[in-house]
């Protein structure tokens, strides 16, 4: 996409199929949404930056580890 349609524009229409796919799992909440296409344009800059498919997949993970991190210190909270 980026050959095509540049940098910029190849990152965010890339993002959006990411966001398609993670959108049911969140129930469509437009601040998720956001969220997840802000995600994927890091996860695609960082690709692009790098010209690493292993760095922007470092990046994800890092990314779902945060989330589930404060998952897991929230129910501690909650079990307390």
């Amino acid at each position: 996409m980026m050959r095509t349609f540049g940098v910029v524009a190849g990152i965010a229409l890339a993002s959006l199929p990411f966001c398609l796919a993670h959108g049911p799992q969140y129930s469509w909440s437009w601040r998720h949404i956001l969220l997840l296409f802000l995600a994927s344009v890091v996860f695609g800059t960082v690709r692009w930056r790098t010209n690493s498919t292993a760095a922007s997949t470092l990046v994800h993970a890092t990314y779902n580890l945060t989330f589930f991190v404060g998952f897991l210190l929230q129910r501690r909270e909650l079990l307390n």
